[in-house]
């Protein structure tokens, strides 16, 4: 995929909501459907629709390492993983992703394996609010995993239920869209913001922004 060739993004309009709206709300299913929160698993299948020819809410993983893999209309094979944060905790600090180590680091093993332009390794993050307990998407953005590790500087170690203990790396959504160089306007704007493609998408959102 060449710098000047579309983003990998075919449904950028698709939301968080339209998967709860679509199926009453999802409980999760597979492995680690115990400790999931629904909000996550829809995330995961808004990832299928959004880089899938037909858009369609559905998920296959080849393991525990990403949460998706996608063949895009292009015919480009996406690997995604996918994380949600809320727009604000009760504290007033902004929500945070949590990045696991071993999952990311398998990815990025994965990349480098495949290193040809007809497969990708992705991470979307998608940030929402709650209305009244139901979650309304804020924003989101696509990014190649390559990028996100330019920004992940230190790992602290972080117990999980099924995983035990394990290196992750927590950052803010505002500070994330910050290392990317997306703005608040341009994200909360823009359907999706799509950065696989370099600055293209990004220079698209912020002419729309300045309309």
């Amino acid at each position: 995929m060449s710098e000047d060739s579309p983003g990998i993004v075919v449904h950028p309009s698709l939301k968080l909501e339209d998967v709860r709206e679509q199926f009453g709300g999802n409980e999760p299913q597979g492995r680690g459907r115990g400790t999931a929160a629904p909000r996550g698993y829809n995330a995961e299948l808004l990832a299928n629709a959004m880089l899938g020819e037909h858009p369609r809410f559905e998920k296959w993983s080849p393991g525990p390492w990403v949460d998706n893999y996608v063949t895009s209309q292009s015919g480009v094979s996406c690997y995604v993983e996918v994380k949600t944060a809320i727009n604000q905790y009760p504290s007033q600090t902004p929500g945070r992703f949590r990045i696991w180590g071993p999952h990311h680091h398998r990815l990025l093993a994965s990349a480098d394996v495949y290193e040809d332009t007809s497969r990708l390794h992705l991470y979307l993050f998608v940030v929402y609010t709650l209305d009244s307990g139901i979650e309304r998407e804020i924003g989101k953005v696509v990014v190649p995993a390559i990028h996100v590790d330019d920004h992940i500087d230190t790992w602290s170690l972080t117990d999980h239920v099924t995983m035990g203990e394990q290196l992750t790396y927590t950052i803010s959504w505002r500070a994330l869209l910050g290392a990317l160089g997306v703005s608040l306007a341009e994200f909360t704007t823009m359907d999706t913001i799509d950065l696989t493609t370099g600055s293209d998408s990004l220079q698209a959102a912020r002419k729309h922004t300045d309309a």
